[in-house]
């Protein structure tokens, strides 16, 4: 059988198990889930999220490190956890917890066995991170859209790619990655993504951030969402990172600049007072 065989068969097995809801997704970790449990309880006690923070040494420290960062540090520092949920505040806390759970799966979905596969596990890492950083310098021009939500939101736009690219690092039949294998990756994520995240018990808005990413040319609901801050981050994001290609053309397609009121001539390199202060929130 020809590598052409392999690849249309590895897809369609791919897309039979997507649409009778047999791919294995990622569960979300533990202290996601805990967390979440807390952060939407009324009657739970910043000491209790505390205690639950504190059972991951690393995740702590991210987050004391975050409480005395330049961006929130006042005359006192701060040493104890509670102290530093209060300085922060809830959504930030959620947001740190996800991000640092999020690293967590992407080392954890690792493909040592197949070398396209890990390449392309590590290009989504960093991608996310670095849509995280523009998403939350681009929420910041808009007063109707969270900060801390975009940043959140491009962390977790590309999760969709972590359980398709564990079937690909497992297929013993693939010795290159086939560009119909990249485009059925590139479709088929969005779908994915939703699904996990609606899995996980994600608000709608985050969901359908995964849903919709891909889709240049959506319509919207009137008013910016964040939809729109992800399509405009990944897009100024290509056009930096590779400058050669014109994407002018493309960049015309997307009504999210209209309704986050940026010009179409507007760069990444626009945002730079603001993606030094996202740097300083994610775990990297």
């Amino acid at each position: 059988m020809d590598s052409s065989r392999n690849y249309n068969k590895f897809i369609e097995e791919v897309e039979a198990a997507i649409e009778h809801d047999q791919l294995i997704l990622p569960s979300a970790p533990d202290t996601l889930i805990r967390a979440r449990q807390l952060l939407d309880d009324p009657d739970a006690t910043t000491e209790q999220l505390a205690s639950l923070i504190a059972t991951d040494t690393a995740l702590a420290a991210r987050i004391l490190k975050v409480a005395n960062s330049v961006i929130y540090k006042t005359h006192n520092g701060i040493d104890n956890l509670q102290q530093a949920i209060s300085r922060l505040g809830q959504k930030l806390i959620q947001t740190l917890i996800t991000s640092h759970a999020m690293m967590q799966l992407f080392a954890q979905n690792n493909t040592p066995s197949d070398d396209h596969a890990t390449r392309l596990l590590e290009e989504v890492q960093t991608r996310s991170i670095d849509v995280a950083r523009l998403s939350y310098a681009i929420a910041q021009h808009n007063k109707q859209l969270s900060a801390d939500d975009a940043l959140l939101a491009g962390l977790v736009h590309d999760i969709g790619y972590l359980p398709l690219l564990q079937v690909l690092g497992k297929s013993q039949k693939l010795n290159k990655l086939d560009a119909d294998i990249a485009r059925f990756l590139k479709t088929s994520h969005p779908q994915v993504g939703a699904k996990i995240l609606f899995t996980w018990k994600f608000p709608d808005m985050f969901i359908d951030v995964a849903r919709q990413h891909e889709q240049l040319d959506r319509k919207g609901s009137g008013s910016a969402d964040l939809v729109d801050v992800i399509i405009v981050a990944n897009l100024l994001l290509h056009e930096k990172n590779r400058p050669q290609i014109d994407i002018s053309n493309i960049k015309a397609r997307a009504s999210a600049f209209i309704r986050l009121s940026l010009s179409m001539d507007c760069s990444a390199s626009d945002f730079d007072e603001h993606i030094e202060t996202a740097t300083q929130l994610l775990p990297v």
